[in-house]
């Protein structure tokens, strides 16, 4: 089990997409700190200003966003991890801002690789005017570039 999101954004385990969010926000220069949450679990989280992103974004867990970020990378830090979307406009923002931050990143075989390919998928989806869903509900565009057998991609909600 672990999150697969539409245009083969991320297919992996939610820890590897924690620890990925996490290296982009140390390489944003976001302060990234354990935090017990209500779950019960302390988990490093990125150090926003949650107070703020939650009153003028109710919805931001699930991709709604009633304000436009000066930090891109908000869009993806403030995102469930298993529901939700990244729409057109704010796929196109976050991928420049991760291309931004590559130089930035650990050259593992994991952390820059990942970003390159999370950056040419939110592009894909740009370009298709389509949203990147992380319900899992879709017909994920492999890394392979085979489809999944879930049926047709999601197109942004008029």
């Amino acid at each position: 089990m672990g999150l697969d999101t539409s245009h083969g954004c991320w297919h992996g385990p939610y820890s590897a997409f924690t620890r990925f969010r996490n290296e982009l926000a140390r390489a944003a220069g976001i302060d990234v700190q354990p935090v017990k949450h209500d779950s019960g679990f302390t988990h490093d989280t990125a150090q926003i200003d949650w107070d703020r992103i939650e009153r003028e974004n109710p919805g931001c867990y699930m991709g709604e966003w009633n304000t436009v970020e000066d930090e891109p990378l908000y869009y993806l830090l403030a995102h469930s991890d298993c529901e939700g979307v990244i729409r057109p406009e704010q796929a196109a923002l976050l991928a420049d801002r991760i291309e931004a931050l590559l130089p930035a990143l650990s050259d593992d075989i994991f952390t820059r690789p990942t970003g390159v390919r999370f950056i040419a998928r939110l592009r894909e989806a740009f370009k298709a005017g389509e949203v990147v869903d992380f319900t899992g509900q879709f017909p994920a565009v492999l890394p392979e570039g085979r489809q999944n057998e879930n049926g047709t991609r999601v197109k942004i909600r008029s």
